[in-house]
């Protein structure tokens, strides 16, 4: 009898803690150029990301710190993450995507960037 009340009561338990469980939707990564659509402003910052899991990423919105990186990216969830890059400076190296818009956004510290998908903006 002690038995099936601790099952029920288990039971209960697993079922009030998955009853709001809904997974999580995986969203799709466009393949191409995200950067700034603004005219002039897609050559300062821009990620490329490619079908066979590489990327280009460039910063030069600071001209004494300029930023040309190539390397391997990989899915983790809804984010996009750089690796197997070398970098003389620290860059976002985790893009989440957007759910509402063709984008990604990333952050290093206190510096919050947002990059769409250039072939949206034309």
């Amino acid at each position: 009898m002690k038995n099936q009340i601790l099952t029920l009561a288990f039971c209960l338990v697993a079922m009030l803690a998955f009853s709001g469980y809904k997974p999580v939707e995986q969203l799709a990564v466009s393949y191409g150029t995200y950067g700034v659509c603004s005219a002039g402003q897609a050559e300062l910052i821009a990620l490329t990301v490619n079908e066979n899991s590489t990327f280009h990423y460039i910063n030069n919105t600071d001209p004494a710190k300029k930023v040309d990186v190539t390397g391997k990216w990989e899915r983790q969830g809804n984010s996009i993450v750089l690796v197997d890059y070398t970098s003389p400076t620290a860059i976002h190296s985790k893009w989440v995507i957007d759910k509402n818009d063709p984008c990604l956004r990333a952050r290093l510290g206190m510096n919050w960037t947002r990059l769409c998908f250039l072939e949206g903006c034309k």
